[in-house]
C-alpha cells in the first residue's frame, strides 16, 4: 500500500475528500467534499473492519489521514494489536454491535472474509456511510443487486479494490487506448509480487490483436 502517490498527509478534511481516501495496491476510494455535520477542515472518522491482514494493511494507510474511531475483527490477536496501534479506538468482535452502537463516522473501511463482504457493507450504506471494501463486493447477482440499490438509494459514495488498475500508469495506459494512439499489442507481460503468491511472469504474444 502506497499514499505517497495519491495523497499528502498534510491536506485538509476539503482537500482530502476533493482528492481521495484511501490508495489500496493502487485503488483510490473519492468522497465528495461536504459529509454532513463535519467540518470540512477536519479529518474523516472512519470504522475499520478486519484488522488483521489485508485489514492491517488498509488499517495502516487510513490511520495516518483519519481518525480511526473503531475497530472491528473476531480475531482477539489482531483486534489487540490494532487497538495498541489506536488506543482511542473502540474495539468489537462482531461488526452487528458495532453498527448497533456507532453513529459518529463517516465511512467504514472493510477487509472482513470475502463471503461476508456484503452483509459488512449493507449496514453501512443503510446509514448513508462511505464504504470502502475489498474485492468480490458480493458473492453473487442477487447480494449485487442489493448492495447496489443501497447506495444508490444513500447517494453515498463506494469504492471495491481492484488492485491496480486505479493506478496513474494504468489509466494512462487505457487512456491511450481508448485514443487510438495504441493501436496494436506486441507482448503482454505481467506477474505478482505479493509473499508466498506465484512469482513467474508469462509472456502473451497475440497475433494481429487489435485493442
Amino acid at each position: 500500500m502506497n499514499h505517497k502517490t495519491i495523497i499528502s498527509r498534510s491536506k485538509t478534511r476539503r482537500q482530502f475528500l476533493k482528492s481521495g481516501f484511501l490508495a489500496t495496491g493502487g485503488a483510490v476510494i473519492g468522497f465528495p467534499a461536504v459529509v454532513s455535520s463535519k467540518s470540512p477542515n477536519g479529518k474523516l472518522n472512519t470504522v475499520v473492519i478486519a484488522c488483521g491482514g489485508r485489514g492491517a494493511a488498509n488499517l495502516k494507510e487510513i490511520g495516518a489521514l483519519t481518525n480511526v474511531v473503531a475497530l472491528c475483527d473476531v480475531n482477539s490477536q489482531a483486534l489487540d494489536a490494532a487497538a495498541q496501534q489506536y488506543p482511542n479506538a473502540r474495539k468489537y468482535r462482531d461488526f452487528r454491535e458495532l453498527y448497533a452502537k456507532e453513529t459518529d463516522y463517516d465511512a467504514a473501511v472493510i477487509s472482513t472474509a470475502e463471503h461476508t463482504h456484503a452483509f459488512a457493507v449493507l449496514p453501512a450504506l443503510r446509514a448513508k456511510k462511505h464504504v470502502y471494501c475489498e474485492k468480490p463486493l458480493t458473492r453473487d447477482v442477487h447480494e449485487a443487486r442489493v448492495v447496489m440499490a443501497a447506495a444508490k438509494e444513500a447517494g453515498v459514495t463506494t469504492q471495491m479494490v481492484r488492485s491496480c488498475t486505479p493506478r496513474p500508469t494504468i489509466v494512462a495506459w487505457w487512456n491511450w487506448c481508448r485514443a487510438g494512439r495504441l493501436v496494436q499489442c506486441a507482448k503482454c507481460m505481467y506477474g505478482c509480487r505479493a509473499p508466498g503468491a506465484c512469482r513467474a511472469r508469462r509472456r502473451l504474444r497475440p497475433t494481429g490483436t487489435s485493442l
